[in-house]
């Protein structure tokens, strides 16, 4: 044995625990016995390997005696086997593979049970040492003896857990090591892959160490996520996290995040340390010029000089703006943030919309230009990966799975978290000051899961601007065309947004989008389900805008030309990723009779015409990966036949004749058998997938038909010659199989009366005819408020401003049914905002959510009306609830809202419902409302004030929820105009304050946010008056502590004085310094309406000093 094997297998691997060393032996008779065993098994394998390397022998031609000993257990704790053994030696003391190959055949066969043992040491299998000590020849010679490959690689060992493909992955740092990972992930089962070590990290978790993104590292990644995902989704709980809660994607970028944390602060401490030393320099060579007083002044006034001038090399080391396979047009513009594409960490990565490819993603070309950091890594590798799984787990995860994915449980109302879809299906009078509205609420991700826009039927306040092309600059601007070109506009708000894999857009009403406007509009977004509902679309338009994509909705006017033209040869069946194509039929001008014969003509014609159009192309795609499969099974049998030197140029010749048959014979049999085939039931499969287990499948069948002994049978075989090995038929095989899992299109037909309608809007309130008694309390606040604007804006930059920049704005929680943030009469502007969450599952598809921005039934948007209607400094952060208040999920959701504000860090939660307290419950029940239970009891422990509604059933009612768990909640009870407690309230001991809230007229509410209703009645109303009410007297402790900054008074006061009012306590004592009436009525017009008129006649610093007065006067006795 060699000493370069012995120092390896003495060596210390990364994956042998240190915890395993070998145990005393307290039998000396049984050690000694062990010790001559392992001998006896080791002299065997030394010699065996000797007439093999040296000699030249075949294994069945050695001594019967040597090769039982070699299936012998050697009872040694670190080499219990020969494989074992064989496993750590080095490639120097091996034979060549071909000569090695029958002895591991002999050892894997012939071990049995022993082929699985562990060494006692690490708990590691042969396999695992072999993948260990990247000893690939017989890692490959393992894998292709076993019957059981999968059984091998799924054995853990002892250190962390970790199977031979965790172990593959931890050893692919170089391109050979990692092709062997990659041939170990094709042999692995779903459930090997979706193994976790110890530390809850699966081999997906393993391929994405940021150290070692490199190369080919992509192909890794997408070949584990492809094989095993599915199982991961549907088998495993909690799998796509480690024991950290970390996904895949979320453990790179925080990878990637701290390397170039580290970098930063690399440079930091470089340039400060190169600075330093030329200063140094500098003081030296000025003390050389003079001595003296007069020398000593000169040098100092040059070296001062010197630090007023501007320095080179001061700042901080940058990645150079390195820009790879990025296509930039002649015009491009210069400035960075108008360029095409999404410049990250340095490197501009351009979007290609190919689907399977990652927008961004460059050949290998590329990647060996990639800018790098001082660690080695290609910062585009690490973006391609990246892009790669958010684009998959987008496509392939429901919302909330998805945000958890890329944000990361804890962190999910955090502000990194972004909007991955735009839902505005339900909005009805959508205008684009309204979508402006909501979009500049929303932070996109560059990704989205889809986007779902209504039937825009205000246009007025639409302006096109420049056309995609010069020449269609008149049709935008004339609307004589007859073609509308909103989308461009629409689209265009969708800030940061590089992809988008479904597009919904309802577009059936005349006039339609131009086919222009879509192109331009969807070009380069990597649209993969396109449902853009024009009726009778070009199909031209789809294949520019969308030609990657793969489920295809098309709207039918009912005649027969259009559905001819679409299944044309060179329309749809051009699509050449199409999977599922829906015909929405719009309208019937024929008889049903007919209409039924021209769908089926359709579906015949889209079948024949895709199968023809598809099969040159996958034969051009597939010949060379089966060729690659046939490739190590015609060497093994020309092993022995050909001279090794000639072996592979031999191959190589074969291959290329091979591939150049298959593609045009494959073609020609797709072609012929497009008419006799009918392929409508052949199982929906992934293309990419099964074309590799198809190259392999077929690899074996070809190699079968391989004549070993002659060359001649060879070149007949790829000549294709009569009295051949049945090429014809071989390729005529390989045609029907790929022609029926990988053409198939599944179509589907909706009729008129399966067209699925646009939900409306319900109000759940009352219209009222006769006008009630107005508020007075309404009245004085508005007043109050108005003052309040003239104030803060008497300087510049306004108070609102500057808090917001300095101690940013009061946050309330508003957890309702949605707000309609597209409404003018919402506060926004200035940088005011409207964000949230939602927790409502849309009812007809459950994987997506009805989103925080839509209001299901008004109420929310009232509530964020009369907030903003008392204080509109207040930026509101929505949670939408479910839309059924009576159903077991508004407990659910109620839970997990109240959960996201203490995320969220609100000031206020509003709570404008009740949940009754149920007589009996079950166990899941009951589980429930203790989670509700413990995030109020969070949320009062964080120090969040918290607003509920009195149950409003009048005097018989029960305890409720929110307020039944605690009592630091204030719970708010609707009053009459005269300040009287409305009837409904009920027990006033289970209420603290009332406040206006029977027929609050809604002037500031147009009648289209709730049809024909001017007045609103509930206990609800009443909480989000007192809520604003909340929020504005924090807001003005704010304005004093600001004041009081600014003029060097006491902000020390001021600044206790804010702390204290967001406690329960101090806010109950601020409502009664106000002063209350024997009912507990807010009496505003104590403090505000006293103030407001105060404010008359002032000048601006009085005005000032009258905030801090009244917000002392709201403090007293803390």
């Amino acid at each position: 044995m060699s000493e370069e094997n012995e120092r390896t297998q003495k060596a210390d691997d990364d994956d042998v625990s240190s915890s395993g060393t070998e145990s005393d032996n307290t039998n000396p008779g049984q050690d000694s016995k062990n010790k001559t065993q392992k001998k006896s098994v080791l002299r065997a394998l030394e010699a065996t390997l000797h007439e093999i390397k040296v000699k030249k022998k075949l294994v069945e031609k050695l001594p019967l005696k040597d090769l039982q000993c070699l299936l012998q257990k050697t009872e040694d704790q670190g080499e219990p086997t020969a494989l074992h053994m064989l496993a750590k030696m080095a490639k120097d003391d091996l034979p060549r593979e071909s000569h090695l190959r029958p002895l591991v055949d002999y050892l894997v066969k012939g071990l049995g049970e022993l082929l699985y043992e562990k060494d006692e040491n690490a708990g590691l299998t042969a396999l695992h040492y072999a993948i260990s000590r990247k000893n690939r020849i017989i890692v490959r010679l393992i894998c292709q003896a076993s019957d059981d490959i999968d059984r091998m690689l799924e054995i853990p060992s002892r250190n962390m857990s970790k199977n031979c493909i965790h172990m593959a992955i931890d050893k692919a740092d170089d391109k050979r090591s990692t092709t062997m990972a990659r041939m170990l992930v094709g042999l692995a089962s779903e459930e090997t892959l979706s193994a976790k070590t110890d530390d809850g990290n699966t081999p997906l978790h393993l391929a994405i160490a940021y150290n070692r993104c490199t190369g080919n590292r992509l192909a890794l990644v997408q070949d584990i996520v492809n094989r095993c995902d599915s199982y991961i989704i549907s088998k495993t709980d909690g799998g796509d996290f480690n024991n950290a809660g970390q996904s895949p994607y979320r453990l790179l970028q925080e990878q990637k995040s701290k390397e170039e944390e580290r970098q930063k602060n690399k440079g930091g401490r470089e340039e400060d340390r190169k600075e330093e030393k030329e200063k140094t320099k500098l003081n030296k060579d000025k003390r050389k010029e003079g001595s003296g007083r007069d020398g000593y002044n000169e040098s100092t006034k040059v070296f001062n000089d010197a630090k007023l001038l501007p320095q080179e090399n001061t700042k901080p080391l940058r990645r150079s703006s390195t820009i790879v396979g990025t296509k930039i047009p002649p015009k491009a513009p210069a400035q960075p943030e108008k360029a095409i594409g999404s410049q990250i960490s340095g490197v501009v990565l351009d979007n290609p919309a190919v689907a399977g490819h990652t927008p961004g993603v460059m050949g290998n070309d590329a990647t060996s230009q990639a800018t790098k950091t001082q660690s080695g890594v290609p910062v585009t590798e690490v973006e391609k990966i990246l892009q790669f799984l958010k684009t998959h787990y987008l496509r392939t995860r429901d919302h909330d799975a998805a945000i958890e994915i890329l944000y990361g449980s804890a962190d999910m109302t955090k502000d990194a978290q972004k909007d991955i879809y735009l839902d505005l299906r339900d909005k009805s009078d959508l205008t684009l000051k309204g979508i402006k509205r909501i979009t500049s609420s929303l932070k996109f991700e560059d990704t989205l899961q889809f986007v779902d826009f209504p039937q825009i039927t205000k246009t007025e306040d639409f302006r096109t601007t420049e056309a995609p092309k010069a020449n269609m600059k008149k049709r935008q601007t004339n609307s004589n065309y007859g073609g509308r070109t909103d989308m461009i506009e629409v689209f265009k708000l969708l800030t940061g947004v590089r992809r988008i894999l479904e597009v919904i857009v309802d577009d059936l009403k005349e006039p339609a989008q131009s086919d222009s406007c879509i192109e331009s509009t969807l070009r380069d977004k990597g649209v993969e389900i396109w449902n853009w509902q024009k009726i009778d679309m070009c199909s031209e338009v789809i294949r520019t805008a969308a030609p990657d994509v793969k489920t295809l909705h098309l709207y039918w006017s009912g005649k027969n030309a259009v559905l001819r033209g679409w299944s044309e040869k060179d329309g749809i069946p051009q699509l050449k990723h199409l999977r599922k194509l829906i015909l929405h039929i719009q309208q019937e001008v024929e008889s049903t009779l007919r209409i039924k014969e021209n769908v089926n003509e359709f579906e015949r014609r889209i079948k024949e015409h895709i199968i023809e159009a598809r099969g040159k192309i996958l034969a051009e795609e597939k010949a060379e990966e089966i060729c690659s499969a046939i490739y190590p099974v015609i060497k093994k049998k020309l092993a022995d036949k050909i001279p090794e030197n000639q072996v592979d140029n031999y191959i190589k010749a074969v291959a290329d004749g091979l591939k150049e048959n298959l593609e045009a014979k494959i073609a020609s049999a797709m072609a012929d058998l497009a008419t006799k085939t009918n392929i409508l039931g052949s199982p929906e499969v992934t293309p990419d997938e099964e074309a590799k287990n198809l190259a392999k499948q077929i690899a074996s069948e070809i190699a079968g038909d391989i004549n070993e002994d002659t060359t001649a049978s060879m070149a007949k075989f790829i000549s294709g010659e009569k009295g051949s090995e049945g090429f014809k038929d071989i390729s005529k095989e390989i045609a029907i199989k790929m022609m029926e899992r990988l053409t198939k299109v599944d179509v589907e037909v909706v009729s008129p009366q399966k067209l699925a309608g646009r939900s409306s809007v319900v109000s759940n309130s009352t219209p009222v005819v006769d006008e009630p008694q107005k508020h007075e309390w309404i009245q004085i606040m508005t007043d109050f408020r108005a003052c309040l604007y003239n104030i803060e804006n008497s300087v510049k930059p306004s108070v609102s401003e500057k808090i917001r920049n300095e101690s940013g704005p009061i946050v309330v929680a508003l957890i309702d049914d949605g707000v309609d943030i597209d409404r003018e009469e919402l506060n926004l502007g200035n940088g005011r905002k409207i964000e949230g969450c939602s927790f409502c599952p849309r009812l007809s598809d459950i994987k997506r959510r009805v989103p925080y921005y839509e209001s299901s039934g008004g109420h929310g948007t009232i509530m964020a009306s009369q907030i903003h209607r008392i204080c509109p400094w207040a930026e509101l952060y929505v949670l939408k609830l479910h839309d059924q208040p009576d159903s077991e999920q508004r407990r659910i959701t109620a839970k997990s809202a109240a959960q996201a504000t203490v995320k969220k860090k609100v000031h206020i939660i509003s709570m404008s419902w009740t949940i009754a307290v149920p007589s009996t419950s079950s166990a899941s029940l009951t589980a429930d409302f203790q989670e509700l239970e413990r995030a109020i009891k969070e949320a009062e422990k964080q120090g969040i004030l918290m607003f509920c509604s009195a149950s409003d059933k009048g005097a018989h009612q029960g305890d409720t929820y929110p307020s039944k768990p605690i009592k630091s909640i204030f719970t708010i009870g609707a009053a009459t105009a005269a300040g009287r407690r409305d009837a409904i309230v009920g027990d006033m001991t289970k209420v603290d304050y009332i406040l206006p809230g029977t027929l609050v007229e809604g002037e500031e509410i147009p009648d289209s946010v709730v049809k024909n209703v001017k007045y609103f009645t509930g206990s609800s109303v009443a909480t989000a008056l007192a809520v604003g009410l909340a929020a504005l007297i924090l807001y003005c402790a704010q304005i004093r502590m600001m004041r009081a900054k600014e003029e060097k008074g006491q902000y020390k006061l001021e600044s206790g004085h804010f702390d204290q009012l967001k406690k329960h306590d101090k806010m109950k004592q601020a409502f009664d310094n106000i002063g209350t009436t024997n009912d507990n009525y807010l009496e505003v017009w104590k403090v505000f309406q006293k103030s407001t008129k105060d404010f008359e006649s002032q000048t601006a610093d009085a005005k000032f000093a009258r905030i801090r007065d009244m917000v002392a006067t709201l403090c007293t006795h803390f």
